[in-house]
Order: structure tokens, then C-alpha cells, then sequence
């Protein structure tokens, strides 16, 4: 089963709970700001813009950070909004594997 954005709850010290699932992620503070995004704007793109301009990330380093944090999610039963990469760079980070619970 896969969890929706609009029920997530943000707890102390970053952890995002689900409570249709039971499903509990540990976050920093970035992934919990794009996951805010996400819930509000419903379009990675726009997430991703709000993302670099609030922890000051080039385009390349959000879209990893947003790959990184999607397969986590993914992972856990949270379906993220898929991201259009601007960056040729960005994929290799999801060829690695990286899925740490953070953004930036």
C-alpha cells in the first residue's frame, strides 16, 4: 500500500509519520521543508525550485538530493511526485544506490 502526502504529521527531531499506514521516516530539515512542499504544491518542480532557493542548492544538487530522498521514500511505501532532471549529473546518485534519509 502506498502512503499519500496529505496525511503525513511532522513530529520533533524530524521524524514524518503516516498514521493511515503506521509508517514513521526519519528526516533532516530539508526533507522535511520539500516534503512540505510537496504537500502544498503537488508538483516536484516546483518543490525542487522552493528547495534550492531556501538552502541555496544548484540545480544539480537538488535533483540528487531529490532522487536520493525519493528512493528512500519509495522504499518505505511513500510515494513521491516523479521529478523531470534538468541536470544530466543527477542520475548517478539513484545509480548508486544512495538513499539516506535527507535532502540537502
Amino acid at each position: 500500500m502506498i502512503s499519500k502526502l496529505e496525511h503525513l504529521q511532522f513530529r520533533q527531531h524530524g521524524i514524518v509519520f503516516d498514521p493511515e499506514l503506521g509508517l514513521r521516516l526519519q528526516a533532516n530539515d530539508s526533507a522535511c521543508f520539500l516534503l512540505r512542499q510537496l504537500q502544498k504544491e503537488a508538483d516536484a518542480a516546483a518543490a525542487l525550485r522552493a528547495l534550492m532557493e531556501e538552502y541555496d542548492l544548484s540545480q544539480t544538487e537538488a535533483e540528487r538530493a531529490y532522487l536520493a530522498f525519493h528512493i528512500l521514500c519509495s522504499r518505505s511505501g511513500l510515494k513521491l511526485p516523479e521529478l523531470e532532471l534538468q541536470s544530466k549529473k543527477a542520475p548517478a546518485l539513484a545509480e548508486h544506490g544512495d538513499s539516506h534519509a535527507s535532502v540537502a
